[in-house]
């Protein structure tokens, strides 16, 4: 019985701690931001600017060229 409680009690907390699924409102509010994202860029605060980009970035390479100040960067972006 003990076990029982202590596991029931593990689950809550895991559900708890689940990202909550979106409803349908969210989804279309995000659908509808991703097609324009000039728009979403140019309101946004620096911090939303950061997070814009991580999402839309998976890699950044920079490759020094030499002992210049010029620099070589590759972005690749995220699959989704």
């Amino acid at each position: 019985m003990a076990e029982q409680t202590r596991l029931e009690g593990a689950h809550e907390r895991f559900q708890r701690e689940q990202p909550q699924a979106l409803n349908p409102a969210e989804i279309a509010a995000i659908q509808l931001l991703a097609t324009d994202v000039p728009a979403l860029w140019q309101g946004a605060t620096q911090e939303e600017r950061q997070t814009i980009v991580r999402q839309l970035l998976e890699r950044v390479l920079i490759e020094v060229i030499g002992g210049s100040e010029q620099v070589r960067v590759e972005c690749s972006l995220a699959r989704r």
